[in-house]
């Protein structure tokens, strides 16, 4: 990062959680200030009609409404790009800023030259990912394997990720459409494999979700590999506890003795019970590492392939997969350099972000450390 940072923003969200935890990271020791954007139409530029159609294209719209929404994402894109020079703000934080208005935001930002901070969940409660390039599969996290085989062994003494196993607890559903509760007893069920549906809406295209990012096609896919089972095995699904749309209905065509829709149980439980777990770029599916569980990803992620875990890039590849569910398998060794990797120099602590023991700058060293460790390979 080339230009010098004197004043950092954060886009206020519509959750207390996210806002105080993107007002924890420290630039030259000041808080960052809050901005908004506003929702007036106004004039807006090329640049802001084109950013603004890209977004369009990750939503479904009511018939008639699209070129509306694009032109009021448009006009919002041009007057938060103006909003963030008048204000001189040098660097944007951003929770996840993949879609709606943070996805909007990112573009905006990008429009007039300044760099983000994107923020998201980690996969562990207390854990927080914090990137300069984005989150979960746009993040600078390397896909080289050789790159966190060799970040090992240089690497000195090291937080053992499998201790972490027993932070890891069912998400409490801000929602009522599903509930969490434990279940220890699955006597009473055959073999089954996972699927944990993603926090998007039932409309919404899934981020980096290539072949299945429309969630009518993942459920397709997912109905034709639950037919390639072998008998007595089934795929269970779970709906996000907290998914602002529900994708039951789209289920509800294809449910069978082989493919299950379990709202009730929490999907710690269904993930620990399972024989593997199926996911289009889920955390779960690193959640499942700590359970020793094969995993099958369909779209883009940073801990997918490499051994780690297989992929799937089509209905048939999928179907050839769970037709010898008892096949799947895993690299250890791969796995053990990834979640050394990320649970020692990548992912945050709460803790430490409040401390102020990580801030902007500590971000900018280490991604640069990143950077130069794998332009060498």
């Amino acid at each position: 990062m080339q230009r010098s940072l004197h004043r950092s923003a954060y886009m206020v969200s519509r959750d207390s959680f996210c806002d105080g935890i993107m007002q924890s990271l420290l630039l030259n020791g000041a808080a960052p200030q809050p901005i908004r954007m506003e929702s007036r139409i106004g004039a807006f530029s090329r640049r802001s009609w084109r950013d603004s159609g890209r977004l369009c294209a990750l939503h479904e719209f009511r018939p008639g409404w699209s070129q509306v929404k694009r032109l009021s994402m448009a006009a919002r894109h041009a007057r938060f790009a103006r909003k963030l020079r008048d204000e001189q703000i040098d660097i944007l934080f951003l929770w996840r800023g993949l879609l709606g208005r943070a996805g909007l935001a990112s573009l905006a930002a990008q429009s007039a030259g300044l760099p983000c901070i994107y923020f998201e969940r980690g996969p562990l409660p207390g854990w927080i990912q914090i990137d300069r390039m984005g989150v979960n599969a746009r993040s600078s996290i390397p896909r080289d394997p050789e790159f966190f085989a060799r970040w090992r062994a240089a690497a000195g003494p090291l937080r053992d990720w499998r201790n972490l196993k027993e932070s890891l607890a069912a998400r409490t559903p801000r929602r009522d459409r599903v509930a969490q509760h434990a279940r220890k007893e699955w006597s009473d069920e055959g073999p089954f494999l996972f699927c944990p549906f993603q926090l998007n809406a039932a409309r919404d295209m899934l981020p980096d979700g290539g072949w299945v990012a429309d969630p009518a096609r993942l459920v397709l896919a997912l109905a034709r590999a639950s037919a390639r089972l072998p008998d007595g095995w089934h795929l269970r699904i779970k709906p996000h506890p907290n998914a602002p749309g529900d994708l039951a209905h789209l289920l509800a065509p294809h449910l069978s003795p082989k493919l299950r829709l379990d709202r009730d149980t929490n999907s710690l439980d269904q993930l620990a019970a399972s024989q593997g777990v199926i996911t289009v770029n889920s955390a779960m599916g690193l959640e499942a590492f700590f359970f020793d569980k094969p995993v099958i990803v369909l779209g883009d992620s940073y801990y997918s392939g490499a051994g780690r875990s297989a992929i799937a890039r089509s209905d048939e590849e999928l179907g050839t997969l769970v037709s010898h569910p008892d096949s799947l398998g895993f690299d250890q060794r791969a796995r053990d350099d990834l979640m050394s990797f990320l649970f020692n120099d990548f992912f945050v602590t709460e803790g430490d972000l409040q401390a102020g023991k990580f801030t902007v700058e500590t971000l900018l060293e280490r991604h640069e450390r990143h950077q130069n460790l794998a332009r060498s390979l």
